[in-house]
């Protein structure tokens, strides 16, 4: 419960938050949302009830969704269109990488301490965070937008969903968001089935962490040389491999072992590594400057509604069925989407 309402905060504020800092400045918005990250890891470092810790981590939610989305607009309003996309393409990975690096620093937390001073250290950090950009950070939006209201984010994302490039390429980016998550939220329970600790557990991303980052790096230096749409079909061709694995351990005794598991979801980070590297930079450099914020926007929205809908989808399946049995379920679903999805932007030549 308190994960989906984590999403749902994520979801809530990526939806506004793009519009308001088009007509409030970046800067506002940034410590907005860090005021926002503090007071809610506060809470959840405090809570003794449920209800404390899941109105502490939708708050959290909401302060980290704008975070997500508003560093993408503040690139694009201080550098040029190609350096833009470069340095997308370049701190991206950091950004979907943190689920698989902060099990490692929970797990070592949780080693020597409980779980309250999880959100107490991210407490600090985002108060530090917090000071540091009130003192540094200046306003990089140097023209402001529209008047921040309900009508002006619908006629953006209206304007954003209609253009077919930016839809296409964000169904992808979504599916294949939602293949990592369905990882990171389940395979903890399958971890702890198995007997393994906490700190155990955590040291089983590292390979994740590098695997991601590997696959950033492969796209950095290989883009130019092959093209932008081979990249994509690379990443695809690895991410149905590392699918197919993960299938593999949850159905045939042969494959049963954890290592097997790693291995295969390895591969499939890789793949993610090279397509939401590109789609996430592509999608940005569609727009003239006055559509970044809303781009980003829109973007961090649909991903976490679809991270939303997948950690609901397992929550369920988890009830009724075996935590493989179910995960193995939702694999097979994320590989025939990303294989319609391929075929349709081949269609219709998304990638030029």
């Amino acid at each position: 419960m308190y994960i989906l309402t984590y999403f749902l905060g994520v979801g809530v504020s990526q939806f506004f938050c793009g519009s308001f800092s088009d007509s409030h400045g970046r800067r506002i918005a940034v410590l907005a949302a860090l005021l926002l990250t503090s007071i809610g890891s506060v809470l959840c470092a405090l809570s003794v009830s449920l209800t404390t810790l899941v109105i502490g981590r939708f708050i959290l939610g909401v302060g980290a969704g704008v975070l997500i989305v508003i560093w993408r607009a503040i690139a694009y309003d201080v550098l040029d269109k190609k350096d833009a996309f470069h340095m997308i393409a370049n701190v991206s990975p950091a950004i979907v990488l943190s689920p698989a690096i902060s099990p490692i620093l929970g797990g070592t937390i949780l080693h020597i301490s409980n779980w309250h001073f999880v959100f107490a250290f991210a407490s600090a950090f985002s108060i530090l965070l917090f000071i540091i950009t009130l003192l540094f950070l200046p306003e990089t939006l140097k023209i402001k937008g529209h008047d921040f209201s309900i009508h002006a984010i619908i006629h953006s994302s209206k304007r954003l969903l209609l253009s077919s490039r930016f839809s296409i390429i964000s169904l992808g980016l979504c599916i294949v968001y939602s293949g990592y998550f369905l990882y990171i939220i389940q395979s903890p329970f399958i971890f702890h089935r198995l007997g393994y600790s906490p700190l155990q557990v955590s040291f089983f991303y590292i390979p994740v962490a590098i695997s991601y980052f590997l696959g950033t790096r492969l796209t950095k230096s290989i883009l130019y040389k092959i093209g932008k749409k081979m990249l994509i079909l690379a990443g695809l061709l690895l991410f149905i491999i590392g699918a197919l694995g993960i299938i593999s351990f949850c159905r045939f005794i042969m494959f049963d072992f954890v290592s097997f598991l790693i291995f295969s979801f390895c591969i499939l980070a890789i793949g993610n590594g090279i397509i939401l590297t590109i789609g996430s930079a592509e999608i940005m450099s569609l727009f003239s400057a006055e559509l970044n914020a809303s781009a980003s926007s829109l973007l961090g929205f649909m991903q976490s509604l679809s991270t939303v809908l997948i950690t609901y989808m397992i929550s369920i399946l988890n009830s009724e069925l075996t935590y493989r049995y179910g995960l193995s379920l939702l694999y097979f679903m994320c590989i025939f989407l990303i294989l319609t999805w391929f075929l349709f932007m081949n269609f219709k030549k998304t990638f030029k």
